[in-house]
């Protein structure tokens, strides 16, 4: 009889050279989140999942599997009715994310592969849907807050497993923002050796549009890429660019939202459906840029 219970099927298999060699099946409860959620280290698989059945709510699990992807090790329970949201393992740690109206952030301890064990964990306002490893001991995290949704970036400093700290944030000034960075890690150009991160975000309506002395011809769907300074102890918005512009309405429509971002020298580079715009890596101002329509 089904107990409701979902599971996940695990298999392994070796390439060595023009070999593909089928060796190993195995089964964890629940589903997994994404490719975050799964990691291997010094021959073990680790797995975050989320999972649940008939009378009962949702949660968070980590399980351990030997290279016969056999369980030997597993921490069951975590946050009980609330969402799995993000997941990051680091050798012998693993950082997790689950939310209902605060944001647990999980710091667990992976150094016994039979005995995975929560060490700490933070409470904050919101949830991040994406943790970016700065160091060993400080992690980014980037989701959203508040009852409008807005995004929001954070610090964390987890050189105390059993006492992480959120050191620092920013929150979009607006209501309703979003990110493709939320869902893809491609979206977020991270590079520590020049402090520099920048996110993509959606219905900002920052930086040229919030600053526009009359609402006529504003974009609603205004989207930039913010650009910060981070270090291991600062998240600092150094400003924004757009591909947007007043004069050209058809700049509105969704293919002039940034999705990729990258640096060669002191330029930077975002991408668009419609435009690579060129910028000075050191105060942002326009170098030059491409249409692609």
């Amino acid at each position: 009889m089904w107990d409701g219970q979902s599971g996940t099927v695990l298999h392994r298999i070796s390439v060595n050279g023009s070999s593909v060699k089928y060796e190993a099946t195995g089964t964890v409860p629940g589903h997994v989140l994404n490719q975050y959620s799964m990691d291997e280290n010094q021959g073990y698989f680790r797995v975050a999942t989320s999972s649940s059945g008939f009378g009962s709510s949702l949660e968070t699990n980590v399980y351990v599997l030997d290279e016969n992807l056999r369980t030997v090790g597993r921490l069951e329970g975590l946050s009980p009715g609330e969402l799995f949201y993000a997941a990051r393992f680091m050798d012998d740690r693993a950082y997790l994310v689950t939310y209902h109206n605060t944001d647990p952030l999980y710091v667990l301890d992976l150094h016994n592969p039979s005995s995975p064990t929560v060490m700490g964990s933070l409470i904050v306002a919101g949830y991040s849907d994406f943790l970016q490893p700065y160091d060993q001991t400080h992690l980014i995290g980037i989701g959203k807050v508040g009852v409008h949704t807005t995004v929001k970036v954070s610090l964390f400093n987890v050189t105390d497993p059993t006492n992480p700290v959120e050191t620092a944030t920013y929150t979009v000034p607006t209501w309703y923002s979003d990110s493709p960075a939320l869902k893809d890690a491609k979206a977020v150009l991270f590079d520590k050796t020049n402090s520099l991160l920048v996110i993509p975000i959606d219905g900002s309506q920052y930086a040229y549009y919030q600053a526009a002395s009359t609402s006529t011809g504003q974009c609603s769907n205004g989207s930039s890429a913010y650009v910060f300074n981070v270090t291991s102890a600062s998240l600092t918005l150094r400003g924004t660019v757009t591909h947007q512009t007043l004069d050209n309405p058809l700049s509105c429509s969704s293919e002039y939202n940034i999705s990729r971002e990258l640096f060669i020298g002191g330029v930077l580079y975002t991408i668009s459906d419609a435009m690579i715009k060129l910028s000075s890596l050191t105060d942002l101002t326009q170098l030059g840029s491409v249409n692609l329509e």
